[in-house]
């Protein structure tokens, strides 16, 4: 891509910066690696999680995060809800019924815990969730959470 604003980082998203087994689809014809099997198949990619991605590229705030991310996406939301990441709109698709072992309860904690924190949820298509937060609790999360040097 051309666009000098838009940077590739050759790593996955993840609660913790470590590094990830992750396995060939369980459908080729989907596509979609994970890291929830340990078959002899499997890569090791390098992790990072938000803060430090946040970090090392000078953001403050997300304005719009979008998680597909094979079943990752239950500790990366904990750990941006924990650490109150001032993000205005998150669209994520939720595992549970899609890769074996997550379970529909995981995505309802999650939910009722994004409407506590202050998030709205927009919409509902199946496993896709768009939430958002309002503004005046946006604001003032970014004006706490200062830019690193």
């Amino acid at each position: 891509n051309k666009i000098p604003q838009f940077k590739f980082h050759p790593v996955g998203l993840a609660a913790r910066c470590s590094t990830l087994k992750l396995s060939p689809p369980i459908d080729e014809q989907e596509g979609s690696w994970s890291g929830f099997s340990d078959k002899p198949s499997a890569l090791e990619v390098p992790t990072v999680d938000l803060e430090t991605l946040m970090r090392q590229n000078g953001h403050n705030h997300i304005d719009l995060l979008k998680l597909d991310i094979e079943g990752a996406e239950y500790e990366v939301m904990d750990g941006l809800l924990k650490k109150q990441i001032p993000i205005r709109q998150v669209l994520v698709e939720f595992h549970h019924g899609i890769i074996p072992g997550f379970r529909r309860g995981q995505a309802a904690r999650l939910i009722f815990r994004m409407a506590l924190a202050g998030y709205k949820l927009l919409d509902q298509a199946g496993n896709n969730h768009t939430f958002l937060l309002p503004a005046r609790i946006f604001e003032k999360r970014c004006s706490i959470i200062r830019t690193p040097p």
